[in-house]
């Protein structure tokens, strides 16, 4: 599955567009592992 504002939440966490992510529930925010994994690298990148 395809998620367009995931995938450009990440790239405005990677640019400073946004300084950070606040959720309620880790399975609300990333739905395959994957996900999970790309937002670990963004984090650990900025």
């Amino acid at each position: 599955m395809v998620r367009p504002r995931f995938h450009q939440l990440l790239a405005d966490l990677a640019a400073g567009v946004v300084d950070g992510v606040v959720f309620y529930d880790l399975d609300r925010l990333v739905r395959q592992p994957r996900d999970l994994e790309d937002l670990i690298d963004i984090i650990e990148y900025v």
